[in-house]
């Protein structure tokens, strides 16, 4: 299982998903052994179905951090935007648990005080007209700007000054990854993989709750403070080049041995 099944928004996506999760229901009980994406699809399954405890594991995941931090961008959000000297990036599907009003809301003031700051949301999903309504509503619309979601948002992100990532999503878990690959400093909610990985006022702000008054106050902070915003994208940047695996050959060893373990 790959994908969010417990996404509210899931059967929107694809016509094809009413039947997919209807044929779920009915297999899942029986299946000799299950594979997850996620901890969290992990955790929810097991909520209904505690039998499978010894059968369900969390696949590995590769994330090739260094052709990140070697791409060459491909546009430059500074260039496409002159009206902002420092752009606050946000990446997105736009789901409830993706957080991007609390984003919208946390960054309002900011927005309404400093005209040359502006918020970029990338991404589309089942909350687009709510979030864009939402701008509307704060004032703040000529300094919100909406993109769809890119083959890679990686040249985003080597052009942006700050990433604010509230989602708890896993679905979204890279999006932490690919911003400390690019030192790019980063904001994002303590529950996604940004809380096992960064510390705290060392390698990235980190938010208890998807709390707009917590990304308010840390935007000002960056804001004010370039000399902190270097030093914790280069701290998250060592971090994750630590922690996450590298060796394309032990993930697939790693992927190959979990597999044989169903048979």
């Amino acid at each position: 299982i790959l994908e969010d099944i417990f996404d509210e928004g899931f059967a929107a996506k694809d016509p094809h998903n009413g039947i997919r999760m209807h044929v779920l229901k009915y297999v899942i009980g029986k299946a000799d052994c299950v594979r997850v994406r996620s901890e969290y699809l992990k955790r929810r399954i097991l909520e209904s179905h505690a039998a499978l405890q010894d059968r369900i594991e969390v696949l590995p995941l590769y994330y090739n951090l260094e052709s990140w931090r070697d791409m060459k961008p491909t546009l430059d959000l500074k260039e496409r935007y002159p009206q902002f000297k420092f752009i606050i990036l946000h990446i997105s599907g736009m789901t409830a648990r993706s957080h991007t009003l609390e984003v919208v809301n946390g960054a309002a003031s900011l927005l309404r005080m400093y005209p040359t700051i502006g918020l970029v949301i990338v991404g589309s999903g089942p909350l687009r007209a709510a979030i864009e309504k939402q701008v509307i509503a704060l004032g703040i619309f000529g300094q919100v700007e909406f993109e769809p979601m890119p083959e890679e948002v990686i040249s985003h992100m080597k052009s942006a000054n700050v990433l604010v990532h509230l989602s708890e999503d896993p679905e979204e878990d890279a999006v932490i990854l690919e911003a400390a690959s690019v030192k790019l400093p980063i904001i994002a909610s303590a529950k996604n993989i940004a809380g096992t990985l960064l510390v705290h006022n060392e390698s990235g702000f980190l938010c208890p709750l998807a709390d707009a008054t917590c990304v308010q106050y840390h935007l000002k902070a960056f804001l004010n403070d370039n000399l902190s915003r270097t030093r914790f994208a280069m701290n998250a940047e060592e971090v994750v080049f630590e922690r996450i695996e590298q060796d394309y050959k032990a993930y697939l060893d790693a992927y190959r041995s979990s597999v044989e373990r169903c048979i």
